[in-house]
């Protein structure tokens, strides 16, 4: 799997491959896969409208834990705000970013693959699925990501709803990690 974006600073890396945006793998994205339906049934003719998400239906879907709500009426992606963050990212040992916004993010490497990647999806105003992995915050990390715009106000992007899947080294341990494969001792091998 070619990666179409890889960010590294010092040992912390972190990848993206973009699978467009209904690339679903069934038993790994059995909750992205019903929200998405979710969003498609409440879609109008531009997308699903920022005021029409149902915290219920994402709860429903399973996945309200790993969801994010982000207010990107700004130009500036590193001003994009969390409206809601889901209490079940593991990120930066489980802190909330609730109200804060993407450059107060602690981990370099994905704060700058969210500035890029959030900017690309409102630019391009369609839903997006990708898979992501690297090594981070001193541990590595594979999850898939879903990124999807919604609109608010004259047609425009104004929010984006963010999901991921549980970090796959829990689901499928022994997977490769980015380029590489774990050994015995965890670490990636490049």
């Amino acid at each position: 799997m070619q990666a179409d974006r890889r960010i590294s600073v010092g040992d912390e890396f972190v990848t993206a491959t973009y699978c467009g945006s209904d690339a679903f793998l069934p038993g790994i994205d059995d909750g992205l896969i019903r929200l998405s339906r979710y969003l498609d049934r409440i879609a109008s003719g531009d997308g699903p409208r920022a005021g029409d998400i149902d915290a219920d239906a994402v709860f429903d879907s399973g996945q309200l834990g790993r969801t994010h709500v982000l207010d990107v009426t700004t130009e500036d992606p590193e001003t994009y705000r969390f409206v809601t963050y889901g209490v079940s990212v593991g990120l930066d040992q489980g802190r909330s970013y609730e109200g804060l916004r993407l450059r107060d993010g602690r981990t370099r490497v994905i704060r700058d693959l969210a500035c890029w990647d959030y900017q690309r999806a409102k630019s391009q105003r369609r839903r997006s699925l990708t898979y992501v992995a690297g090594h981070f915050s001193g541990q590595d990390r594979r999850y898939r990501r879903l990124i999807q715009p919604l609109i608010g106000s004259g047609r425009r992007v104004t929010h984006l709803l963010v999901s991921t899947t549980e970090d796959l080294n829990r689901m499928v341990p022994c997977a490769p990690v980015a380029y590489g494969w774990r050994d015995d001792g965890g670490r990636v091998r490049r």
